[in-house]
């Protein structure tokens, strides 16, 4: 079976005085209104397990999927987990995407040393 080469995944970490801010980028195919209002949800998923994916976490998803074992994807609780994750320690979580585009996924956290009576580890 032919796999199509997919664009590269670019993660850029960036900070200042006051914020880390991680930017995750894709040049996929976006996604529409209707499941950007929707990914926030817990058990909201778009996950097509006949799908392909050509790089290594791709690799791990089909490998449970086609073993009928357990897969990573699909589930619906990553972007939920995550966004309570980011709010925990008072940052933010953005989406900004454009349909046949790709999207990109913000993390903005304040610099723990700002944190440290607020937040245990």
């Amino acid at each position: 079976m032919h796999q199509v080469e997919k664009p590269p995944i670019i993660c850029t970490i960036c900070n200042t005085p006051d914020f880390w801010t991680l930017r995750i980028s894709d040049r996929g195919t976006g996604m529409t209104d209707s499941v950007l209002h929707q990914i926030e949800n817990y058990c909201y998923t778009s996950f097509k397990p006949e799908e392909e994916y050509s790089h290594a976490f791709g690799d791990l998803v089909s490998a449970g999927v086609q073993d009928q074992g357990s897969s990573l994807a699909g589930f619906g609780v990553g972007i939920p987990i995550s966004k309570a994750y980011v709010k925990f320690v008072q940052g933010k979580l953005e989406f900004q995407t454009m349909p046949g585009i790709g999207t990109d996924v913000y993390i903005k956290i304040p610099q723990l040393s700002e944190m440290l009576d607020e937040v245990r580890i």
